[in-house]
């Protein structure tokens, strides 16, 4: 059964196809949180949207150079993907190219079993991937105990956490919270989301990045300043939209 709260972003540059896939998603109940041609829109709808599925063109041998580079950043989200190709064999050059997003494939002329099939095996997915983790996540908040009582932040307004011994240090919009995880467990739990780890002790939200000095390493996230690895450099433009 598909969930109710699961959203889709399509990615599909012919507009007659495109228009039959949101009527497919749509009677099956998923929710289409935009249908766009363009590729280059992605980032931006991804950052207001927050879509638990992309349905993408793979139509990778006719990509520019610059759609090329924006699907490698798409793929680095780990946002689960269902590819719309042309030929079967596309889905092989898909799984080839190491996409672990890749977690189905839907042939033209799109088939609407076939696609529920598909989506229901990104949430089943999604769902192993939230057991297997710590129990405090419900959807796309956080439960962090503070003086005795459990507070509800939402992911969106966290910027960053920092280690801090045994413990880890949540940087939010409401102030500083703590929490016995450590930051690679908290990396695993929020891999699906804007969230990447950067140093060893920060493990930061893309999202709020508002500026980047590459030359000594360092980021701005509203009033904090935060060090970067000098060995990510190359992954964290990639993960990032940039013109």
């Amino acid at each position: 059964m598909i969930a109710q709260h699961l959203t889709v972003l399509i990615v599909e540059s012919e507009a007659y196809f495109a228009k039959e896939v949101v009527n497919l998603v749509e009677a099956i109940g998923v929710r289409v949180i935009a249908s766009i041609q363009n590729i280059s829109e992605v980032f931006s709808i991804i950052k207001r949207e927050h879509p638990n599925l992309i349905l993408l063109n793979a139509n990778i041998q006719e990509q520019s150079k610059e759609e090329a580079s924006i699907l490698t950043k798409i793929k680095a989200l780990k946002i689960p993907i269902i590819f719309i190709a042309s030929f079967k064999e596309d889905y092989n050059l898909i799984k080839n190219d190491n996409n672990n997003n890749a977690i189905g494939l839907m042939v033209k002329p799109a088939n609407k079993f076939t696609l529920k099939s598909c989506i229901e095996m990104a949430l089943k997915e999604q769902t192993m991937q939230v057991k297997q983790t710590t129990p405090f996540v419900v959807n796309r908040e956080l439960f962090f105990k503070k003086g005795g009582v459990y507070h509800k932040i939402d992911i969106d307004n966290i910027y960053f956490f920092q280690a801090n011994g045994d413990y880890s240090l949540a940087q939010t919009f409401r102030g500083t919270y703590t929490t016995s995880i450590r930051l690679n467990k908290l990396e695993e739990l929020l891999q699906n989301h804007f969230f990447m780890r950067i140093h060893r002790s920060y493990l930061i939200n893309l999202a709020e990045v508002n500026s980047i000095d590459l030359e000594n390493c360092w980021l701005s996230m509203n009033s904090y300043k935060i060090p970067f690895s000098r060995r990510i450099k190359t992954k964290l433009l990639n993960r990032l939209p940039l013109l």
